[in-house]
């Protein structure tokens, strides 16, 4: 499932990671994290499906450049359909917020998705 998030994102030619960047990283950027999962189980064993919680989060350096990616974040992974490991991703919630770094304010906005996923 991560590869295959990640993978969708790439053509956006965003910097893109799991967690945290390593390093400082230029704006805009996205950071993904699974923020919640369930497998699911049977008297025969474990199931093949999941659901998992994916948050994406999406730094820029304005409201609008932000909100802007993450319309095209939504839009690359609502596409995504029996693609690789990935069933379906459907959008949850939106929350914009801000944050003062050194000086500097960084807008972000976050999308939280379902994934439906293969194991």
């Amino acid at each position: 499932m991560e590869l295959d998030l990640k993978l969708a994102l790439d053509p956006l030619g965003l910097p893109v990671t799991w967690g945290a960047f390593d390093a400082a990283e230029g704006l805009p950027c996205v950071t993904l994290q699974q923020i919640s999962g369930n497998g699911s189980y049977s008297l025969a064993g474990r199931g093949s499906i999941e659901t998992a919680r994916v948050q994406v989060n999406v730094y820029a350096e304005t409201y609008f450049d932000a909100k802007n990616k993450a319309n095209e974040i939504e839009a690359a992974l609502h596409a995504l359909r029996n693609s690789g490991a990935i069933i379906r991703c459907y959008k949850m919630s939106r929350r914009g917020s801000a944050s003062e770094t050194g000086g500097d304010v960084i807008q972000l906005i976050q999308l939280d998705f379902k994934v439906r996923h293969r194991t």
